[in-house]
């Protein structure tokens, strides 16, 4: 599913979190549940996962929220770039979750695709005003002006 008419009802948006500490990913999963009413929510632990099901099934996730670091070598940033330049990160939102937000990473994050960044630990009020910060500029984006 990507964003379209139900832009705005996060109970009909499908989100996948790609994040191989089961700590963080629950952590995420509960507040984007229980705190902002997303329903339907699909945890993966690796970049390979995460690109394999996307492929799969290109419309499915709406939001992408990928860890910044994978114990593999291998990081989130380059995940997204190679979604975005096989066409699968199009209609998406995708955010970087890290617990370094440093400037370096999220130039990485931004220049790979990314809409934004989001620090660990997570905190309710920072992930919506991330979230929402990012759907706004996504659906600008989107827009045709004359």
């Amino acid at each position: 599913m990507s964003l379209g008419k139900n832009k705005l009802d996060p109970s009909l948006t499908s989100v996948l979190i790609v994040e191989d500490s089961s700590h963080y990913s629950l952590v995420l999963e509960r507040l984007l549940s229980r705190g902002l009413g997303y329903n339907e929510i699909h945890v993966l632990s690796t970049t390979e996962e995460a690109y394999t099901t996307i492929k799969e099934n290109p419309d499915r996730y709406a939001i992408l929220f990928v860890d910044f670091n994978f114990p593999t070598g291998d990081n989130g940033a380059q995940l997204l770039a190679k979604l975005r330049d096989d066409g699968l990160l199009e209609g998406k939102i995708a955010l970087v979750i890290t617990s370094d937000p440093s400037l370096e990473n999220a130039r990485a994050a931004t220049a790979s695709g990314a809409m934004g960044l989001v620090a660990k630990p997570f905190d309710a009020h920072q992930l919506k005003v991330q979230l929402e910060k990012a759907k706004r500029a996504f659906f600008a984006d989107s827009q045709d002006y004359f």
